[in-house]
């Protein structure tokens, strides 16, 4: 059946979420901060058991408010998870030298524009440590959570609602908003187009998620160097890095573009 354009995501409800989101967390991590310290948890357990926990009671009520089901989110298509898997994840991968050079060399930027505060040095040295719990959090359960609120709900609301283009703007617009600084916003804004395109032309997450892991899993590397930017990078802003990645970029593009045609809801 299909359902009336007012049972999907507006902007506003889509900001709503969000805030909720960030309301949640505070109120949870406040109460693992009261406990986790007799739980023997560490700031990264606690961060990431938050931010698990926090995610489950909001998305579950905003999987209820706009009527999506596991599947309508994760993979709402009828071609085969493995054959989407096995033919978009090079070319997807291919993608990622080119936005960790950019958004990299964006941050370095931004930082001697407006150098960093000091609870934001704060963040992104944490996002640098090596411990697993923190490792997990940035690579593996932040891409999934993010990409179950960004993708598989806002923007599966917004492409019922909105013309394509739009709606892919506004989610990633959102996208970075909800880092809440604006380094990560211009960083989340820029990456969270190709994701918004890649949710767009496919209605699975697979691939989504499969670039924002390997994007967070070579920003890792690079801030275990240079926690507030690339400036300390193997490419270090050299032509030949800049001309590789971006030809690589160019060409799995091409592919994308031709193997993926406009999906419809």
């Amino acid at each position: 059946m299909q359902l009336p354009r007012h049972a999907f995501l507006s902007g506003w409800d889509a900001i709503f979420i969000l805030i909720g989101l960030h309301f949640t967390e505070v109120l949870v991590g406040a109460g693992f901060h009261d406990f986790g310290g007799s739980l023997g948890l560490d700031d990264a357990e606690t961060s990431a058991l938050t931010l698990l926990m926090a995610s489950g009671i909001v998305y579950t009520l905003a999987m209820k408010f706009t009527r999506t089901g596991w599947r309508d989110m994760f993979h709402a298509t009828s071609a085969s998870p493995l054959r989407m898997a096995a033919l978009l994840l090079l070319p997807v991968m291919a993608l990622v030298p080119a936005l960790s050079l950019a958004c990299s060399s964006l941050m370095d930027l931004l930082v001697e524009v407006a150098p960093l505060a000091r609870w934001e040095e704060e963040l992104f040295a944490s996002m640098a440590e090596d411990s697993l719990a923190a490792i997990l959090l940035v690579v593996l359960l932040a891409p999934v959570l993010e990409e179950m609120l960004f993708r598989g709900i806002i923007l599966r609301g917004f492409l019922a609602r909105y013309p394509r283009w739009p709606a892919i703007v506004a989610s990633a617009i959102l996208f970075g908003a909800s880092h809440l600084n604006i380094y990560q916003f211009m960083v989340g804004l820029l990456i969270g187009i190709p994701l918004g395109w890649l949710y767009e032309r496919t209605r699975s997450l697979i691939p989504c998620i499969a670039l924002h892991a390997a994007y967070n899993v070579s920003v890792t590397l690079l801030w275990t160097q240079d926690p507030v930017g690339a400036s300390g990078a193997w490419w270090d802003g050299t032509w030949i890095a800049w001309t590789m990645a971006l030809g690589l970029a160019a060409a799995s593009s091409f592919v994308l573009v031709r193997m993926l045609q406009p999906a419809r809801a």
